[in-house]
């Protein structure tokens, strides 16, 4: 495995996403397909209020409190009879809650594993609950309640731009951004043809930055891709980007590329179904069992370090030198936290000892002797 040299230049790449009113934004020139980067107050789109907290934790809740709802799928679709469902209403409680915060940061609430499967699980439920969010602004809109509806797209732009500014991989980056353009069509209908010149060009300004960015996600996975299989070439130019979630994109990949599943994927917690048994045994009345999670879990061996073994070790030394930068002093928590796992897996672990070696006709296979004779009767 080849590791090339990091391109000369840098990678122009969007910068980074923030839920406060003056944020950086892009616009693409004409004849070039550069991003531009701006400035503009953009408050009217996000809720006026914002308070200390982690926003991830209400939206775990909301993805749970979706998840508790079986009943859910008899009703796909049906937009208004999901909405007066009491889960319903409280997850999108609790999602009002979150766009109320400041930052928003997932990490404490996802495996600490280097699998990419585990950085966005809640794809469908981001996705419904953005849709019941946009039902919940029609139907503010048809009882003319516009200013509840204002507060709705607010809430849903809010949603969407936490849920880019937290992303480890780019599916949940591409999610932020169609909860944001939803947000702003829904702004678009409150506001009406009536608006202000002022408000109707900054309308048209978001959707030209969500045309430009996701048209650069676009771009960036194709020249990824294009990049074919030379080693880490594609990745080392992904960890050079001022873009964090494709630099969590760029140590996943390595990461994928150079451990083990069994290092790589976190197992899934099993249940000791005899001890179980014992214990429901044991118990005098069903009010007198008392389990503890330690009696009916048992936590598969994660081993959290060893690398394959067709890499070198020089392999293993270079990679290691292109990431401790990133660990040490990324300015984003991700890229740095991702970075630092990697870091601590990238061990070379020394192979099991091999068998000794017999003379040539003895075999290392267990002697297998035939029972002794049945006794006279």
């Amino acid at each position: 495995m080849l590791f090339l040299a990091l391109p000369c230049e840098p990678l122009i790449a969007a910068p980074l996403t923030s839920p406060t009113a003056e944020i950086p934004t892009l616009t693409r020139s004409e004849g070039t397909s550069a991003p531009l980067p701006i400035q503009a107050d953009l408050s009217i789109f996000f809720p006026p209020k914002g308070r200390e907290g982690n926003a991830a934790s209400a939206y775990v809740r909301a993805f749970e409190l979706y998840r508790a709802d079986r009943d859910r799928t008899k009703y796909m679709g049906q937009w208004d009879v999901l909405l007066e469902r009491k889960p319903m209403r409280m997850a999108l409680e609790q999602i009002t809650s979150g766009a109320l915060c400041k930052r928003c940061d997932f990490i404490p609430y996802l495996p600490d594993d280097l699998s990419r499967s585990t950085k966005f699980p809640y794809l469908v439920e981001s996705q419904m609950l953005a849709r019941l969010l946009a039902r919940r602004f029609e139907r503010e809109m048809e009882a003319k309640q516009t200013t509840a509806a204002l507060d709705t797209a607010r809430i849903l732009m809010a949603f969407g731009r936490h849920l880019r500014m937290s992303a480890m991989v780019l599916s949940q980056d591409v999610q932020g951004l169609a909860c944001e353009r939803l947000a702003v069509t829904c702004f678009a209908k409150a506001v009406g043809p009536t608006a202000d010149a002022d408000t109707s060009a900054k309308i048209s300004l978001v959707l030209r930055m969500l045309d430009s960015n996701q048209q650069w996600i676009a771009d960036e996975l194709l020249v990824h891709r294009g990049s074919g299989p030379v080693g880490f070439s594609a990745d080392l130019r992904w960890l050079q980007s001022s873009h964090p979630v494709l630099r969590c994109e760029a140590i996943l990949n390595m990461a994928q590329q150079t451990l083990p599943p069994t290092v790589l994927i976190k197992p899934t917690p099993v249940i000791d179904v005899r001890m179980l048994i014992k214990k429901m045994e044991e118990a005098t009345s069903p009010s007198a069992l008392r389990l503890r999670p330690e009696d009916v879990e048992i936590k598969a061996r994660w081993p959290r370090k060893g690398v394959r073994a067709d890499l070198s070790a020089r392999d293993i030394q270079r990679l290691r030198e292109a990431i401790a930068p990133v660990a040490a002093n990324d300015p984003d928590i991700r890229p740095r936290t991702l970075a630092k796992r990697l870091l601590d897996a990238l061990v070379e672990v020394p192979a099991p000892p091999k068998p000794p070696k017999l003379p040539d006709g003895l075999s290392t296979k267990p002697l297998r002797l035939s029972p002794p004779p049945h006794p006279p009767q």
